[in-house]
């Protein structure tokens, strides 16, 4: 009986680990399109550097209780170093702890493959619209601090909630028990991994079954490259961030006319629909310059993105 039980563990630890190949799809993106819409430039700045933004694949593969995820950039992914980073004598590599503080990867997922199912917002900052047809229902970002994003989407969802009621000529009163259901659903709907591998030029990042359950075929995915502000929680009043507002970036470097140092430059004056993403995968046959362009600043349109099915 106890070789039985022996063996029956043995079995179904087998069937839960990963097999040699458990890869499930690998998305791919060409190299040296680290530029958006086009116009899009890197600061001035020596924390960033042509191709350190300019994702080339990201594949998915089943894991033990979740998916892993690897992300590989055309260049070495930039460590943190231990440097002061605001007036306090905060050190960069206390603030970005997972390896990695100059790049975000933002991945919506639309699991139910049905049109018009799902959320076409995307995370603050980004400034741009997922398209009806591949709506997502999870979003997996991977950001240097992922605590502090957490948090502060969670503030930002509490605030947005607070300006439509004042909309509605009320008060604009959360109570508490709708307060906790609104940063309910950011944990519900969004994750921020922080089991992440840096390796040379690959992120592997583990995000569980729990949040996402195992992927299935028919899901599609936008995969979106931006640049980190890991000091905009640190020096939040004395950054003029897009749209006038700085909770409306989350953990983002927007961008602006020029070539400044402390932001991406190319955008026109008053152009505040540029799309401040660097690098996006898109289908075969379209092209990323077109989709980031799919723009019209006078009509407040932003640009509209679809899901990718490996």
């Amino acid at each position: 009986m106890r070789n039985l039980l022996i063996v029956t563990l043995l079995a179904a630890a087998c069937a839960s680990a990963p097999g040699p190949d458990a890869t499930l799809w690998t998305l791919h993106d060409p190299a040296g399109d680290d530029y958006g819409n086009g116009s899009l430039v890197y600061p001035m700045n020596p924390d960033f550097q042509r191709g350190d933004l300019d994702l080339l694949s990201l594949s998915a593969r089943r894991a033990v209780g979740g998916t892993e995820f690897e992300a590989t950039f055309a260049r070495p992914v930039r460590a943190p170093q231990h440097r002061t980073i605001d007036s306090v004598g905060t050190q960069l590599d206390q603030v970005a702890r997972l390896g990695f503080y100059n790049l975000n990867l933002d991945i919506y997922v639309d699991t139910d493959a049905v049109p018009g199912s799902g959320s076409t917002t995307t995370l603050p900052g980004r400034g741009v619209m997922i398209d009806g047809a591949t709506a997502w229902e999870k979003v997996i970002s991977l950001t240097p601090d992922p605590q502090a994003a957490r948090s502060e989407l969670k503030r930002v969802v509490v605030r947005d909630e607070r300006r439509r009621v004042q909309a509605e000529g009320k008060k604009g009163i959360i109570t508490d028990q709708s307060k906790r259901e609104l940063q309910g659903n950011v944990d519900e709907f969004v994750y921020f991994p922080a089991d992440v591998r840096v390796s040379g030029n690959r992120i592997v990042f583990f995000v569980p079954d729990s949040f996402l359950g195992a992927p299935r075929p028919e899901w599609s995915y936008v995969v979106a490259v931006t640049g980190a502000d890991v000091v905009q929680r640190l020096d939040q009043q004395n950054r003029l961030m897009r749209m006038g507002d700085p909770g409306e970036a989350l953990m983002i470097l927007p961008v602006a006319p020029g070539r400044p140092t402390d932001r991406f430059g190319g955008a026109l004056e008053n152009d505040n629909f540029l799309p401040p993403i660097v690098d996006l995968i898109v289908a075969p046959g379209e092209d990323q310059k077109t989709v980031l362009s799919n723009y019209d600043a006078d009509a407040d349109k932003p640009a509209v993105l679809k899901g990718v099915m490996p």
